[in-house]
């Protein structure tokens, strides 16, 4: 009987590759795609905002596992600041001694799955005394919508005299001023009746975003109520055709107007206001008719009524 000797070496080796995995590949580092941080100083406070995507370009869902935010002064100065996981929108901190006069800047490192690492730089900003929070908020309710006032702050949290280039406002807690205005007043007109707003306001050292804004003011609520009835439309013109009258007017000059009424004899004869400028009365029975038109606002406000037309019918 022939003896297989190389057998057992055969299997040996056979067993031994079997068990030998190669080096594994690496996992695919992707980029951030997207992602923001911007600082800005309140008062005595800086407030970092930041976003960061929530997925990949590919749609892979992005699981953030470091994230830490710096602040870097003075060249080669650098504090870290906050330290997490999960990503935050809204950070904020008091201003420190160290910091006044001082150009800072933000710097986010981002690490995560899959995720190449990530640094992140906000604005330069410039650390300076802003003013103190504006007094005498007050509230006018006005056909227009609200107009707030108050009395500009004449120091700095310093003690130094403010100088602002301007002031913006927030309603409910939102920016409402796209830039910065520079009268102690703001009409808003985007409002609706019997809705309550509150307000604050506060000065601007600066005329770029984002904004460097003093303390924000105390807040101020009102509930806007629409009381004040629309101009009357002008220019009232009626013709007849046979049993026909055409009517025709120029648009009220109110800004909130949604539409208009139109009178023949003392009865309406619409149901609902028309949004347009014009009205064909048909079937109009023989004799003397008067016409006049009103407008009317969207908190139901009806106007006086315009100039009065005659028409005869025959």
């Amino acid at each position: 009987m022939k003896r297989f000797w190389f057998l057992p070496a055969f299997l040996a080796i056979f067993i031994y590759s079997c068990g030998v995995r190669g080096n594994p590949e690496p996992p695919i580092r992707k980029k951030l795609q997207g992602g923001k941080i911007t600082i800005q100083q309140q008062g005595k406070n800086l407030v970092f905002r930041i976003s960061l995507p929530e997925s990949f370009d590919d749609g892979e869902k992005i699981e953030y596992r470091k994230i830490k935010i710096n602040l870097k002064w003075d060249k080669d100065k650098e504090k870290t600041i906050w330290t997490g996981k999960k990503p935050v929108k809204l950070l904020k901190m008091e201003i420190w001694d160290q910091l006044k006069g001082e150009k800072i800047r933000a710097i986010m490192e981002v690490k995560g799955r899959h995720l190449q690492k990530t640094k992140l730089k906000s604005n330069v900003l410039s650390v300076v005394p802003t003013p103190l929070a504006p007094k005498n908020l007050k509230a006018e309710i006005t056909e227009d919508g609200v107009l707030i006032t108050w009395k500009p702050p004449a120091k700095n949290w310093d003690g130094s005299e403010a100088n602002p280039l301007g002031f913006v406002v927030f309603r409910n807690g939102k920016l409402v001023t796209k830039i910065p205005i520079i009268f102690p007043k703001f009409l808003d007109k985007n409002v609706k009746s019997g809705v309550e707003y509150s307000y604050r306001v506060s000065a601007v050292v600066n005329l770029s975003r984002p904004f460097s804004t003093g303390e924000l003011s105390k807040e101020l609520k009102v509930k806007f109520v629409d009381r004040t009835p629309p101009q009357p439309p002008a220019e009232i013109e009626v013709i007849s055709s046979a049993s026909d009258v055409f009517i025709s007017w120029k648009t009220s000059e109110s800004s909130d107007v949604i539409g208009y009424y139109i009178w023949r004899d003392g009865k309406s004869l619409n149901d609902t206001p028309i949004n347009k400028t014009s009205y064909w009365d048909k079937n109009v029975p023989p004799g003397k008719h008067k016409y006049w038109i009103t407008a009317v606002d969207d908190a139901g406000n009806q106007s006086k009524p315009s100039q009065m037309k005659e028409v005869i019918i025959k």
